[in-house]
């Protein structure tokens, strides 16, 4: 008689507890997807704006034809998410003048320069234009960082 009150107590708190909290857990919800709104998601432009800031190291730079260029060139229109780049350019200051004076190769004057300035801007990027003697290597280097390099080549193509 024992084991039949507790089998029968067991049944029905299965059937009285578990089963409506099962069927609860396991019901699905149907929710209407906002399909106009998520046309408009689609309409709208995302944009994504970049800080670069141009150094120039080389003399031999006309920065002003140099700004124009870097003003006319138009992202596409239909690309997403669009990127707007904003520039800033300046020379080089002292400090960073005598790294490119001290250091014979890229790679050291990456050292240098990341050394200088730990405390640099999340998200800005740096782009040293640097004079076509300075170094042999490759045109572009990325260095650690947010530093890019560029040797400039545009005079010595000129003169070819």
């Amino acid at each position: 008689f024992n084991s039949f009150v507790t089998t029968a107590v067991f049944v029905l708190s299965f059937l009285l507890v578990g089963v409506p909290l099962w069927w609860k857990t396991t019901e699905v919800y149907r929710y209407p997807v906002p399909y106009a709104e998520c046309q408009g998601l689609l309409q709208e432009k995302i944009q994504h704006g970049v800080p670069v800031q141009l150094i120039i190291e080389d003399h031999s730079v006309s920065q002003g034809k140099l700004w124009e260029e870097l003003l006319s060139v138009k992202e596409k229109e239909n690309s997403q998410p669009s990127v707007t780049f904003h520039w800033s350019m300046s020379s080089v200051t002292e400090e960073e003048q005598r790294a490119v004076s001290q250091s014979h190769s890229i790679t050291d004057l990456d050292d240098i320069l990341n050394g200088k300035d730990a405390s640099q801007e999340f998200g800005r990027l740096e782009i040293f234009v640097l004079s076509q003697n300075y170094s042999t290597g490759p045109k572009f280097t990325i260095g650690k960082g947010r530093l890019g390099y560029i040797r400039n080549n545009e005079s010595k193509q000129k003169s070819r």
